[in-house]
């Protein structure tokens, strides 16, 4: 067996989605057809990628172009999908071979880290992914929802010509919040949800929100609420729950300390779906410098890498933090007073997880005075997505 890793090409949809069926289960005749026009998209940006054995299309993935927020700033994300491996070759390596060459094409293309929703955890570990954050689904009920009032301002209607504001909005409020975790919707995104007639999007000044019917039509779903004060985030929520005649519930994306918990008048969030996403840094100094830190905070830190399959990314570097970004170079020498961490260590401190925790699962060693100052630096607000890709 010969494996090798590169783009399919168009002829190869059929094959790709004979794979699709045999891994996920079957789809219909407009699923598969969405399918097929999916994928000539991910073809034409080259994002589709398959390992083939001969002329045998063994296993295959996508890595998607997303910007993923981290405390506030914006970093070019690859999102890992749709990996999937014919039954008769898993076990057989072509898993492996397709996460090496995704992550060298998204390190290629720019995009310093790395995010996956696993359908098993072992195979991404192995290559350096961990589990950071989750993708929570919270049933709230909407007649509480109703009554949160927030003023006489009346949100408005988004349309296409608004995209720009839109885009804004977020940005705005995910650096204000300094979330981690969320993606920044592109504009082709928005378009796309403005165009849907099944999507609500409305907007004031200050916030922004994305909802709709939750199948058929029983609850409410909100996709996205974003805003930047107490009286629109009280607004939004209040249209949502104008709906309260019909839908008793609303499903909400959120994350586990969004304040809206803080504003409904019983103890009403609860999660009802929790999927698991795992985070792996493909360029250290490129994700590093990316990611956003504490204004307030002045900090040195050594740490020594140990990443196998990203030699790039193994031995020492020095962080320098200092105004809210990271300056990073490259150490040598005695490393007795580094924090030492292994790839799956380092994707859990880059999403503000606590050094003992990591020191206990034994991904990180080192000098244990560095461990405060670790966990200073790369503090943030509980990682989440809002997004399933």
């Amino acid at each position: 067996m010969s494996l090798e890793f590169r783009a399919p090409t168009e002829s190869d949809l059929d094959a790709v989605a004979d794979i699709r069926v045999r891994s996920f289960g079957p789809m219909s005749d407009p699923e598969t057809a969405r399918f097929r026009v999916a994928n000539l998209e991910l073809l034409d940006q080259d994002r589709l990628f398959g390992v083939f054995d001969g002329a045998t299309l063994a296993g295959c993935g996508k890595a998607r172009g997303f910007e993923q927020v981290w405390h506030g700033r914006s970093v070019p994300m690859a999102g890992m999908a749709g990996v999937t491996i014919l039954p008769e070759y898993r076990g057989r390596g072509v898993g492996t071979v397709l996460m090496r060459g995704l992550a060298e094409r998204s390190v290629a293309r720019g995009e310093p880290i790395s995010a996956l929703f696993p359908a098993t955890v072992p195979i991404y570990r192995q290559l350096g992914w961990e589990l950071v954050g989750g993708y929570h689904r919270y049933a709230l009920p909407a007649a509480q929802l109703r009554n949160l009032g927030g003023g006489s301002t009346r949100p408005v209607r988004a349309a296409t010509a608004d995209v720009d504001r839109l885009m804004a909005i977020c940005a705005d409020v995910l650096g204000n919040e300094r979330r981690s975790g969320p993606l920044l919707w592109s504009r082709q995104g928005w378009e796309r949800r403005l165009a849907d007639r099944d999507e609500f999007v409305y907007l004031l000044d200050d916030g922004v929100v994305v909802y709709g019917w939750d199948g058929r039509g029983a609850d409410l779903r909100v996709d996205l609420l974003l805003a930047r004060s107490e009286e629109t985030l009280r607004r939004l929520w209040s249209l949502v729950g104008s709906g309260s005649s019909i839908a008793r519930t609303v499903m909400a994306y959120l994350s586990p300390d969004d304040p809206v918990f803080w504003l409904l008048p019983e103890e009403s969030g609860r999660e009802v779906i929790t999927h698991g996403w795992m985070l792996r840094i493909l360029d250290v100094p490129g994700a590093l410098t990316a990611r956003g830190y504490s204004r307030a905070l002045e900090a040195s830190l050594v740490v020594q890498v140990d990443d196998a399959e990203r030699p790039d990314n193994a031995g020492g570097w020095r962080l320098e933090v200092a105004g809210g970004r990271c300056h990073v170079e490259r150490v040598t020498g005695d490393a007795s007073t580094a924090v030492h961490l292994a790839a799956r260590g380092l994707a859990a401190l880059y999403a503000g997880r606590p050094m003992t925790g990591l020191r206990q699962a034994g991904l990180a060693t080192g000098d244990e005075r560095q461990d405060e100052g670790a966990d200073a630096i790369f503090a943030t607000s509980v990682p989440h997505l809002t997004d399933y890709f």
